[in-house]
């Protein structure tokens, strides 16, 4: 069951205007029994006599009818008022099931429409009077109506204000404003209208406004003559209620003659008074006062006018200026004119001939005060006022009556300077070489003007012309000077200027004409500037500025040769080397043959002009010729002559020089045109050898240098260093035994073994090689003063070994030295180790090397800080080289060196000298090392380094286990062995790798590393010297324990260790590209000395690749421990070759086990050169306790060692590095 007002929503609002009829249903559905409708209107039953009800059946919600329910509607008419404005009309249903609840209730809210109440005015009562300028609150109200009515204010017809506002059932407007007295009589209307009112109803009323007049007014005549009777009006303006006028004349009341009242139209009255005045004998001024006055408001206005009396002034005088004075043009007086007397007071003007001029006046209250009138004038005077008539006249109204006004006058006298100026030429346009006429024509000057001439480029013109004198205006003269010139090129562009000088007033006036003069080519260049220079291969843009007038110019230029240049334009195609634009000469790339002179030509329309210039080709300096080789006996003297072919040649051009020689103190040089003289005076023998010529005039940075020598006469000298002291060769090589000596004249060489010669000297060619089955004899010129003789001894034997004489001999005498044949050997320890530099983190070192044992010799630098017990190494791999840069030192720290060589047989002693040196303290440039923020930065630095460093240390292990794996996989598939020799135990292979990367940082390897590495290998000490057995523990890249059974012939060994005295241990790593390095090392300890070769071929298919690496070695000797681990050297990846990183590989080591013999079916490793060398590389490695299957290969750099078991598929097992069981 439902119930609902049809068409309105629950509690929803009706609008409808008043009377106006209306429908509200009401409809209960589906109630059983059905139900009754009862309307209530504000609470109350509503019973209207049009309700209408009707019943049907009741539907389901799909729309069927429902039997015995019943759907009720109501429905009533009616015709709402203003009283059921907001009235809530609500239909009940009653029912009785509804009986113990409440009714089922629906209720709408009427909203009638309906028309606002008249309005109302508040705040002034009709007829009551406002003063001016009272503050006024006019309220207008409307009550009731719905809406509320709108209220506007109207004054007159205009709508002055619409600012209502609603309270309740009310609207009110508020109006408030300052009565004026054009309120007085106004209208104020109050409309209110709302949406239903046809019509707006209004509400009015009219103001009463009380003010006085803002102003009175008095007609009459300001000037009057003795005897006049005068008529004055005196009007006022608009007053409510109407004023009251008084007179009073000379301060007495007077009676009027008439009083008028007017209304005015705006409201109020307007009042006329009039009254009559008498001019006495005695009045000078008569004044007249009118006073309107409004009782009601208590207020009054007045107004007062003066009437004058005339009487004429006295004449006027002009003061300031004595008659006779004269003044000069641009001086300034005042002039003063003073008129005494009159009534008014004289009006005074003056007059600069016939024209009125303005003066200055005093003010009025000074006029009166001093009974008398005066004006000024400030006057500058000019040209035009010399003779000027200046007058002053006095007037008032009493002269216009009689004879006019009365004047006074001054005429000036002025010196002034000329008016005007103008110059002008006769011809205008004149031509070089003609005459020409400059006139100047002064305007009016007072006295007459100097008039002379002058140029504007400072030249003096010594004819000032012709004078002329005429008069002029202002009674001045007139002056004309006429110059006649002779034309000249120079002439052209120049100013000629006129001055006209008044000298009494030391001022002048100019004017200048400015010259166009037609003239041929001049060349704007000084005569002395023509030659220009070009260094040979530059380029060279000659610019010879040309004046010409006309501009229309020619250009031609020729070569030395008198050929034309070609005169080209920019856009020109092939652009030849030498070439012209207009008056530019471009010489390209220039040529010795370029020099010379070259002609320029020129012409215009008014003649031709030539110049000759002249270009030189500088060109650096080569010497053409030089002295040969000057031989002297000593104490004579000797002469050289060097001679150069050079533009320019100065007197520093050629020079002598020789290193370490006296050239001041022992020698004279003097110079020629193109050539330099040396005299050596006194010679010795001492004094013999190379003097250098050299030529050099700062031409495109070219030096050259030629030498000669000084040959003085002395018996040969052999040359005794350790390289030619000593030869080695193994057997059935070629041995070269070398011999340099020093000698003049020639030195011929001959070589002889134990007495017996084996040679004889070449007869003539030097060059002529000596040989036979067994020998070959070379011979070599090094220079004018040094010659060298090689002896080749062929297929070395035993019985070749020993001594050979060496003689050198020429004119002076004979030398002899022997040269000693052996066999190869490990290189001499070098000698005179020195700091030749050293800065804050570097230290440059030099030595001598020694005999190299016949093998290429490379050296190895050993430093440590003072105070450490751990050396460091730096390889250097230059056999030829005797210094090297130790870098990455500390700041101030002191270091100790020594060096020693190896080759490929081992390793020579230290040097016993230690070289000890302090780096700097600080960085040269920047703050000292005191400031810990260097420090810091090194440090941050290093661990940045060592961080890096050691990441890609740890890539590079992964990929070399990794090649490592794949290559044992191979030789698995192969299913190839190697059988191996053993011990009665055997031998176990470790499952466990550890990885060690040292650091780039020279402290890597300090104590702590050491124990480090100590506690993982078991194998080592950290001590320096063993106090016991006096082993030398040295850090050396990679530590060697000894093995316990090395052959000494590279066989297998075996039983038990011996005490070895020592070992040498050479390592050989053969590098991509054909580079190379060798590693020497000398191992003390207290076993017996072996030599040990291994040799290590190129593998072009190692994991990597790299030219060049360097290490760091560290050696550590001592007993070998059964069972210990062992550590193998792995080399630096190619990214890191130019660090000191280290990488190891740390494996439990085997037992040492007896070589076994291997059978042909089972060979122990695939020849390459020879068998032999091969099975005793291979016992080596055996030696070392490595299984030489590949298992224990560990840590693959780049080098390669075994050959693989199967012959048609070679497959290498590849290391970079020593194996140190």
């Amino acid at each position: 069951t439902s119930i609902e007002i049809i068409g309105h929503p629950q509690g929803s609002k009706i609008e409808i205007r008043e009377n106006e009829e209306i429908e509200l249903q009401c409809r209960v559905s589906n109630a059983k029994p059905k139900a009754v409708i009862r309307w209530y209107r504000k609470g109350n039953r509503f019973n209207s006599e049009s309700e209408t009800i009707s019943e049907e059946e009741g539907q389901d919600s799909e729309g069927e009818k429902t039997s015995g329910r019943k759907t009720v509607t109501s429905a009533i008419r009616f015709r709402p008022t203003s009283a059921d404005n907001g009235a809530i009309f609500a239909c009940e249903a009653e029912h009785p099931a509804l009986i113990s609840k409440s009714p089922m209730r629906v209720t709408v809210v009427l909203s009638v429409m309906y028309p606002s109440g008249p309005p109302e005015i508040e705040g002034y009562i009709q007829g009551e009077t406002i003063r001016m300028g009272q503050t006024v609150s006019l309220i207008c109200v409307s009550h009731g109506g719905n809406p509320l009515a709108e209220v506007v204010w109207y004054r007159g017809d205009e709508q002055i204000d619409f600012s209502y506002y609603t309270t309740g059932r009310e609207s009110r407007n508020m109006y408030t404003f300052v009565a004026s007295s054009e309120d007085n009589n106004k209208r104020y209307r109050c409309k209110a209208k709302n949406t239903v009112s046809v019509e707006p109803l209004t509400a009015d009323i009219v103001l009463s406004v009380q003010f006085a007049p803002d102003k009175v007014t008095i007609e009459g005549p300001t000037e009057a003559n003795v005897g006049d009777t005068l008529s004055f009006d005196c009007i006022t303006t608009n007053s409510n209620p109407p004023a009251i006028v008084q007179w009073v004349v000379d301060s007495r009341s007077a009676q009027e003659n008439f009083t008028v009242r007017t209304e005015s139209e705006r409201g109020g009255w307007e009042t006329r008074s009039n009254i009559s005045v008498l001019i006495g004998p005695n009045d000078r001024n008569k004044i007249i006062s009118c006073y309107a006055i409004n009782n009601d408001l208590g207020e009054t206005v007045v107004q007062t006018h003066t009437i004058s009396v005339l009487y004429p002034p006295g004449k006027p005088s002009i003061t300031g200026i004595d008659p006779g004075t004269i003044m000069d043009e641009g001086q300034s007086r005042r002039l003063t004119c003073i008129s005494m007397a009159g009534n008014p007071l004289a009006t005074l003007t003056w007059y600069r001939g016939d024209e009125i001029i303005q003066g200055t006046t005093q003010d009025d209250d000074e006029t009166e005060t001093k009974n008398y009138a005066q004006s000024e004038l400030h006057l500058t005077a000019n040209y035009s006022d010399n003779g000027m008539v200046y007058r002053c006249e006095a007037s008032n109204p009493a002269t216009a009556q009689e004879s006019g006004p009365l004047s006074s006058t001054i005429t000036l006298s002025v010196r002034f300077k000329p008016i005007t100026i103008a110059v002008k030429s006769d011809p205008e346009v004149p031509k070089a070489g003609k005459k020409a006429y400059l006139f100047c024509e002064t305007g009016s000057s007072n006295p007459t003007a100097n008039v002379i001439w002058r140029r504007n480029d400072g030249l003096s013109i010594e004819n000032q012309g012709e004078i002329r004198v005429r008069s002029g205006p202002f009674g001045g003269n007139l002056t004309t000077n006429v110059l006649g010139i002779d034309v000249e090129a120079r002439d052209h562009g120049v100013t000629f200027i006129c001055e006209a000088t008044n000298e009494e007033l030391g001022e002048s006036v100019n004017d200048g004409i400015t010259m166009t003069v037609k003239y041929k080519p001049i060349f704007d260049i000084d005569p002395t500037d023509t030659i220009f220079s070009v260094e040979e291969g530059s380029d060279l843009v000659v610019n010879i500025s040309v004046r010409a007038n006309p501009f229309d110019v020619t250009y031609r230029w020729a070569n030395p040769y008198n050929e034309n240049i070609p005169n080209i334009t920019l856009d020109s195609d092939n652009i030849p080397r030498i070439y012209s634009i207009q008056n530019l000469l471009n010489i390209t790339e220039a040529r010795k043959e370029d020099a010379g002179r070259y002609k320029f030509k020129v012409n215009n329309s008014e003649g031709k002009s030539r110049l000759k210039i002249k270009i030189d080709v500088l060109y650096g300096a080569t010497i053409s010729d030089i002295t040969d080789a000057v031989m002297v006996v000593t104490g004579e003297t000797a002469h050289f002559e060097c001679v150069v072919d050079a533009k320019p040649i100065t007197a520093d051009t050629i020079s002598w020089s020789r290193v370490g020689f006296d050239m001041e103190g022992r020698t004279s040089m003097q110079n020629g045109t193109n050539s330099m003289h040396l005299t050596v005076y006194n010679v010795s023998k001492e004094d013999a050898g190379e003097f250098l010529c050299t030529a050099n005039n700062g031409i495109a940075d070219m030096k050259d240098t030629k030498s000669t020598f000084l040959l003085v006469r002395q018996r040969p000298r052999i040359e005794e260093s350790p390289a030619n002291s000593k030869a080695a060769s193994d057997k059935r090589k070629t041995a070269v035994l070398t011999c340099r000596a020093q000698g003049t004249p020639d030195v011929v060489f001959s070589w002889s073994r134990m007495g017996s010669v084996i040679s004889q000297e070449p007869e003539e060619d030097e060059s002529e090689e000596i040989e036979d089955e067994k020998y070959e004899i070379k011979y070599n010129v090094i220079d004018r003063m040094t010659w060298e003789s090689e002896l080749h001894i062929k297929n070395v034997s035993s019985r070749d070994y020993g001594s050979y004489d060496c003689i050198a001999q020429n004119e002076e005498g004979i030398s002899r030295y022997a040269v000693y044949l052996n066999v190869t050997s490990r290189p001499d320890t070098p000698t005179l180790l020195n700091v030749f530099n050293y800065t804050y983190n570097s230290v440059y070192l030099t030595w001598i090397p020694g005999f190299d044992g016949g093998h290429k010799q490379s050296f190895i630098i050993r430093y440590r800080k003072k105070g450490s017990k751990t050396y460091q190494y730096v390889d250097v791999h230059h056999s030829s080289t005797n210094s090297f840069e130790v870098e990455d030192l500390k700041l101030g720290t002191k270091y100790s060196f020594s060096v020693k060589a190896f080759n490929d047989l081992g390793d020579s002693e230290f040097t016993s000298e230690n070289v000890a040196v302090e780096t700097l303290s600080y960085l040269e440039g920047m703050v000292k090392p005191e400031d810990k923020d260097v420090e810091r930065t090194i440090s941050q630095g290093i661990i940045l380094t060592i961080t890096l460093v050691s990441g890609l240390l740890l890539i590079l292990n992964v990929i070399l286990i990794s090649c490592y794996v794949k290559r044992r996989r191979i030789i698995r598939m192969n299913g190839s062995s190697v059988a191996e020799g053993g011990s009665t135990n055997g031998s176990t292979k470790s499952a466990t790798i550890e990885m060690y990367a040292g650091s780039s940082y020279n402290e890597t390897m300090s104590g702590e590393t050491l124990s480090s590495i100590s506690e993982k290998s078991g194998s080592y000490t950290s001590s320096s010297v063993d106090p016991i057995h006096g082993h030398h523990h040295h850090i050396h890249h990679h530590p060697h324990p000894l093995p316990h059974n090395v052959p000494p012939s590279g066989g297998a060994s075996t039983g038990a260790p011996k005490n070895n005295g020592g070992h040498n241990t050479h390592h050989h790593h053969t590098l991509p590209s054909s580079t190379s390095h060798n590693h020497h090392h000398h191992h003390q300890s207290n076993r017996r000395s072996h030599r040990r070769e291994e040799e290590s071929m190129i593998d072009k298919s190692v994991c990597s690749d790299h030219r060049h690496h360097h290490h760091h070695h560290h050696h550590l000797d001592q007993p070998t421990v059964m069972g210990a681990a062992s550590t193998y050297l792995v080399d630096n990846p190619p990214s890191r070759a130019s660090s000191n990183h280290l990488n190891y590989v740390t494996m439990p080591r085997r037992a040492p086990h007896p070589r076994q013999s291997s059978t042909p079916s089972e060979p122990l490793m695939v020849p390459r050169e020879s068998s032999i060398e091969d099975q005793g590389r291979q016992a080596y490695i055996q030696s070392l306790g490595i299984d030489n299957d590949g298992d224990d290969v560990v840590g693959v750099g780049r080098g390669i060692y075994a050959s693989t078991l199967d012959i048609e598929s070679p497959i290498k097992k590849t290391y970079n590095g020593l194996y140190v069981p």
